[in-house]
């Protein structure tokens, strides 16, 4: 019953995590045991509120050069979505699969898509879903 997040570190040790597994299975394969786990433990919460507070991301990103000088161009970018997380990771994944799925760019490159051929596309489909999108450079 291992995966490849677990380790064993020694034999004898193992074996007896095996051995522990197999029987917290067999004790869960009796319904008075569930119920009692069940009992022990907290119930779920109801999930997230309908609209969570509004998400506002800003990120500086600096340019990483070999001759460093205090003058390096820097990136502004700000992400605003007034619906809340939960909503946002929802919206982000959905057009995310929308934009590898429907982009004609991946199927003209023999299905080899990387961020920088969906991006833009990505980028549409967000500001199209009520997500606000700023960035721009920075003069030192």
């Amino acid at each position: 019953m291992y995966n490849e997040y677990m380790r064993g570190v020694s034999a004898v040790s193992s074996l007896f995590t095996d051995i522990g597994h197999s029987f917290v299975e067999w004790l869960l394969g009796f319904k008075f045991v569930r119920y009692l786990v069940g009992r022990a433990l907290k119930s779920g919460t109801s999930g997230p509120t309908e609209k969570g507070p509004p998400v506002v991301m800003e990120d500086v990103a600096i340019a990483d050069v070999e001759n460093s000088t205090s003058l390096e161009p820097r990136g502004h970018a700000t992400l605003r979505y007034p619906n809340g997380p939960y909503d946002l990771t929802g919206l982000i994944l959905a057009q995310g699969a929308a934009s590898i799925l429907h982009s004609a760019q991946g199927r003209e490159k023999n299905g080899c898509l990387t961020t920088a051929l969906i991006a833009a596309d990505l980028i549409r489909r967000l500001k199209g879903a009520g997500v606000a999108i700023e960035s721009d450079i920075l003069h030192a």
